[in-house]
C-alpha cells in the first residue's frame, strides 16, 4: 500500500499541477485614506499587501500570490521633474538621490482623510513645523512626487485625487506620471514620462510596470492621492497533502465472516441437489 501511495503521489501531483486553473488577472485597490492622520519620518516608506488567497479542499491547497506595494515620498529640488525629448519620446532627465539640484528621499510621507501627500524637508520649518503643505505640490522651486514600487509587474488602471487648489468650484492642479520603462525596478533617468494633465483627465497608459510615479506639475498644483487601482497576474501554486495521496487500508473482515460465507455456499449446494 505504501508503494501504491507513492505511485499515486508521483502520478497525481504533476497531473494536478497541469490541471490547476491558469492564473487570471486580479484587480486590487490601494486605499491611501485608510491610515487616517499619519506622518512617517523623513525617508521612511509604507508597505501594503493587496490580494492573495489560500484555499484547501480535500487536501489540495491552492495559493494565489498577493501584490506588495511600497509607497515612497520624494521631492525634486527643481521647479519640475527634468525631462529629455529624443525622437518625439519624452523621458526623465538626470534623476538621482543625492547632489545639488537632484531629488532627495528626505521627505515625509503623510496620510490623511484625503489620501497620501508629501512634506519635503527642503522647504524648511517655521517654529518647528514644516512649512510645506502636506500634499503633493510644486512650489518654492521644489516638486513633490510619490513613487510606488511593486512586487510584480502591474498596470495602474486608475487613481483618484483630492485637489487642494480649487477656485470657483474648479480644480486647478495638474500632474505628470512615469512608469519603469527602463526595467530598473524604480523610477530613474530614461523612464518615459507623460505630458502634464489635469487630475480629472489622468490616465496611465495601460502598460505593466514594476514602478510608477505621480508628480505635481505647475506651481499651483496641490493634491492628495486617495486611491490607486492596480491589475496584476498572480502566481497560482497547488500543493497536495501527503494524507490525500495515501491509499486507504483494506477493511478487515470480521472473524465470523468466513463461517457465514461457508454456510451460504453450503445452502446453495444443497439447493442445487
Amino acid at each position: 500500500m505504501r508503494l501504491l501511495g507513492q505511485w499515486l503521489g508521483w502520478t497525481l501531483i504533476p497531473l494536478l499541477m497541469t490541471l490547476a486553473p491558469a492564473a487570471r488577472a486580479a484587480t486590487v485597490t490601494l486605499d491611501l485614506t485608510a491610515l487616517g492622520n499619519l506622518t512617517l519620518a523623513a525617508g521612511q516608506s509604507q508597505t501594503f499587501t493587496l490580494g492573495g488567497s489560500t484555499t484547501t479542499v480535500n487536501g489540495v491547497t491552492t495559493t494565489t500570490s498577493a501584490l506588495t506595494v511600497t509607497v515612497l515620498a520624494m521631492t525634486y529640488a527643481g521647479r519640475a521633474i527634468p525631462t529629455t525629448t529624443t525622437g518625439g519620446q519624452t523621458t526623465i532627465g538626470t534623476l538621482t538621490t543625492s547632489g545639488a539640484g537632484q531629488n532627495t528621499y528626505q521627505s515625509a510621507l503623510n496620510f490623511s482623510a484625503s489620501g497620501a501627500g508629501v512634506t519635503n524637508s527642503l522647504e524648511g520649518t517655521r517654529r518647528g513645523v514644516p512649512r510645506d503643505n502636506p500634499a503633493v505640490d510644486a512650489g518654492g522651486g521644489k516638486t513633490d512626487f510619490i513613487e510606488i514600487l511593486l512586487s510584480s509587474a502591474a498596470t495602474l488602471d486608475a487613481a483618484t485625487f483630492v485637489d487642494q487648489n480649487v477656485r470657483f468650484g474648479v480644480g486647478r492642479s495638474s500632474l505628470v506620471w512615469a512608469s519603469d520603462t527602463t526595467g530598473t525596478g524604480s523610477i530613474s533617468t530614461g523612464d518615459a514620462i507623460s505630458a502634464a494633465t489635469s487630475l480629472a483627465s489622468a490616465s496611465f497608459g495601460g502598460a505593466a510596470s514594476d514602478a510608477f510615479m505621480i508628480a505635481a506639475s505647475g506651481g499651483g498644483s496641490r493634491f492628495n492621492i486617495s486611491t490607486m487601482t492596480l491589475s496584476y497576474t498572480p502566481t497560482v501554486t497547488t500543493t497536495v497533502a501527503a494524507a490525500a495521496l495515501t491509499a486507504p487500508s483494506p477493511v478487515p473482515l470480521p472473524a465470523s465472516a468466513p463461517l457465514l460465507l461457508a454456510a451460504l455456499g453450503g445452502l446453495a449446494f444443497l439447493r442445487r441437489r
